[in-house]
């Protein structure tokens, strides 16, 4: 069974896994039409990996420019400018697919044909273990089941925006879904400014889930590896970039009323995330940057220690964080 799908896989350094990735995609009992890697200028094995695949994948190398990679999202959007699918389906070089992923998500697209746009459950995988619960299980009480259509056993449809709700819980990771090229193209693709941060795909997710119909597939059919090499490890950076993120959304994507309020909500929140990973981390002039867009209803005392602490000087600054981070951490094995 073959399906009319175009398989982007986004890649940059990552030969000692990218090779399982190709090889679930090939393993379907759906077949897609075509495997695009998008290489970011790796400069490890990864294209002798990937052209062991020989046909069964086109390799695209994309040569950096003063040394500087392209980005996630950015080579994600070369793969699709490639495609020649009228389907397109995103697995980022380190995750893993089931077998019959893409069979059972094209299932949530005949069921409906309206539908351009779905996605799947995913769990986590850590030294080849699948973790649980998944992360649809992972949402909070009544998340899934406000207007929620059920057309089988784990095929859901909604007909109203997931904007609001996925600001609050994010359950959409990138190699799970599958959208029409048409829609990918409507909706511009993915915001290459954020191209080389943590959080470069939320956007791009908040722009898709504002539009419905949307499919879901409440099954795990993807596993995304924790490794080593994740991005995402870097926690400040991350923060940082959520909050950019959700500034540029608010900004563009023209919400209003309740949505907007929890986007702004949110914000607020992921600022003071930020600003406690900075203070940890000694870099007390992210914090002091941060407090004056710093809501004081989002200001709990640690907080506003913090602040007053990063507003001193700088060498009385830092011995005072020194010796408040020791004590936290003194606190803390205590308990």
């Amino acid at each position: 069974m073959n399906v009319d799908v175009s398989v982007i896989v986004p890649t940059f350094n990552r030969a000692p896994l990218i090779g399982q990735t190709l090889a679930a995609i090939l393993a379907q009992t759906a077949l897609p039409a075509e495997v695009i890697v998008a290489d970011d200028g790796s400069t490890d094995d990864t294209a002798a990996v990937v052209q062991r695949y020989g046909a069964s994948v086109r390799y695209h190398r994309v040569e950096p420019k003063d040394a500087r990679k392209i980005g996630t999202s950015a080579a994600r959007n070369l793969g699709v400018s490639l495609a020649t699918s009228s389907w397109i389906a995103f697995c980022d070089s380190d995750d893993l697919w089931l077998p019959a992923k893409l069979e059972r998500q094209f299932r949530v697209h005949a069921l409906c044909p309206a539908i351009e746009h779905s996605f799947s459950d995913f769990s986590y995988v850590v030294s080849g273990e699948w973790e649980s619960p998944s992360l649809f299980a992972r949402a909070p009480a009544e998340f899934w089941d406000a207007q929620r259509h059920v057309l089988e056993d784990a095929i859901w449809i909604y007909e109203t925006s997931l904007y609001e709700r996925v600001l609050r819980f994010q359950p959409v990771a990138t190699s799970t879904v599958l959208i029409s090229k048409r829609r990918f193209d409507a909706l511009g693709g993915y915001c290459e400014r954020f191209s080389q941060g943590l959080y470069e795909d939320f956007e791009f997710t908040l722009r898709n889930v504002m539009h419905p119909p949307v499919g879901v597939l409440a099954e795990p059919q993807v596993g995304i590896r924790r490794h080593g090499g994740n991005r995402s490890g870097d926690m400040l950076k991350n923060w940082l970039d959520q909050v950019r993120v959700l500034e540029y959304s608010l900004a563009t994507h023209g919400v209003v009323g309740a949505c907007a309020e929890a986007l702004s909500d949110e914000i607020q929140k992921r600022r003071v995330y930020a600003a406690g990973r900075a203070f940890a981390a000694g870099r007390l002039d992210i914090v002091r940057d941060s407090a004056p867009a710093m809501g004081r209803q989002y200001r709990d005392w640690k907080t506003t220690i913090k602040l007053a602490v990063s507003a001193l000087p700088t060498p009385l600054a830092s011995a005072l964080r020194r010796a408040l981070v020791a004590a936290n951490r003194y606190l803390s094995r205590l308990t």
